[in-house]
C-alpha cells in the first residue's frame, strides 16, 4: 500500500470527505485530492497533521511500517515533527486554529477583511 492509499483509508476510516478534511488542515480539497491519487505528497508537517486528525500513527501513514492505530488508545500527546512550534507564537496559533475551522466562504471574507486593516 502506498502513501496515498494511506491517506485515502485513514480519511475514509475516519469517515470524513476530502473537503471535511481539507479544512481541519487548512488546505485546499485539491491539495487533498493530490495526494490521495499520489500526483503530490504532503509535506512533514502535513503528514504530521493528518495523522493527528486522523487518529493513526504517523510512522504508519508516512512509511506503512507499524500499526496504523494507536494501541489500547494511547496517542501521542505531540505531533511528531512540529516544525511551527517554537517560531509561532500562541495567539497566532489561535487565530491558525479559527481559521482553519471556517469554511471556504468565510476564510475568503477573513482574509479580504484582513488585507483592508
Amino acid at each position: 500500500m502506498d502513501i496515498a492509499q494511506r491517506i485515502t483509508l485513514a480519511r475514509k476510516n475516519k469517515g470524513l470527505s476530502q473537503a471535511q478534511l481539507a479544512s481541519m488542515l487548512g488546505v485546499s480539497r485539491g491539495a487533498c485530492g493530490q495526494w490521495e491519487r499520489g500526483v503530490t505528497v504532503p509535506s512533514v508537517l502535513n503528514l504530521s497533521r493528518l495523522a493527528w486528525h486522523l487518529d493513526v500513527r504517523f510512522e504508519w501513514l508516512a512509511t506503512g511500517r507499524g500499526e496504523m492505530i494507536y494501541v489500547a488508545g494511547v496517542r501521542e500527546t505531540e505531533t511528531v515533527y512540529d516544525q511551527d512550534k517554537d517560531f509561532i507564537q500562541a495567539d497566532q496559533k489561535e487565530v491558525m486554529r479559527i481559521y482553519s475551522g471556517l469554511s471556504a466562504r468565510r476564510k475568503t471574507a477573513l482574509l479580504e477583511f484582513l488585507r483592508t486593516l
